[in-house]
């Protein structure tokens, strides 16, 4: 087994298509599946950027096919292993702060875990969790599941997406903006400020963001969040 034979086993792991690994690594399409029919080569530099995509793939086993496939910290191994199913999608911890800029370090390399999404959620490419309450139906805490969109002309005007910009990443209904340039995200919140100069307007406000400097979009499927009895 070759470097893309293993690239390929590594994206039949992750559940992705050969279509989107080449969106998400900046590959023109049909690049991937051009090479790997074709028997190629790959260069280094294609190489290195997979790796700064997903640093959860070990570079030894990439290059050699020696050791495990995930570095140390992900990997799974045993039953747990052979029953995993084809639909693994990568969880982001800390990564939607529905309000707050988030550091450079949390996108979407960071990836700390693969989970199964179940059956509910199919179709899921992504999880996140949530941290604060701007989205009062996706608890503090509990786990977003959503589906990237490639395509914003899909983009269905009232439900609830993940945004992602150079700043941050945001849970928020998406609206029609002023103009075709501009999207307006929307918080569920009805909380407003009790005192202060601010006394009476909503803590969490509509905002408009540029369509350009959106990064990446995902709709939310649903949310799974767990009880804690005490």
């Amino acid at each position: 087994m070759g470097t893309l034979q293993r690239i390929k086993q590594f994206i039949n792991y992750i559940g992705f298509t050969n279509q989107k690994f080449e969106k998400i690594v900046g590959f023109s399409n049909g690049a991937f599946s051009s090479q790997l029919r074709n028997n190629k080569t790959i260069g280094v530099d294609k190489l290195e950027n997979i790796l700064s995509k997903f640093p959860e793939l070990n570079p030894e086993w990439l290059l050699t096919g020696r050791g495990h496939m995930l570095r140390e910290k992900n990997i799974i191994t045993g039953e747990a292993f052979s029953n995993q199913p084809p639909n693994l999608i990568p969880l982001y911890d800390g990564t939607i702060v529905t309000d707050n800029p988030a550091p450079e370090s949390i996108y979407s390399t960071d990836a700390y875990k693969y989970i199964n999404a179940g059956d509910w959620f199919g179709d899921a490419t992504a999880a996140m969790r949530v941290h604060d309450n701007s989205m009062p139906q996706y608890p503090t805490g509990s786990i977003v599941a959503m589906k990237e969109v490639f395509d914003t002309t899909l983009i269905v005007y009232g439900q609830d997406y993940g945004i992602e910009t150079s700043e941050y990443r945001i849970i928020r209904r998406l609206q029609k903006g002023k103009s075709n340039s501009n999207l307006l995200l929307s918080a569920d919140s009805s909380e407003r400020w009790d005192d202060g100069t601010d006394k009476g307007r909503l803590i969490h406000e509509p905002f408009s963001v540029a369509a350009e400097n959106i990064k990446k979009l995902y709709l939310v499927l649903g949310c799974i969040k767990r009880n804690i009895i005490i």
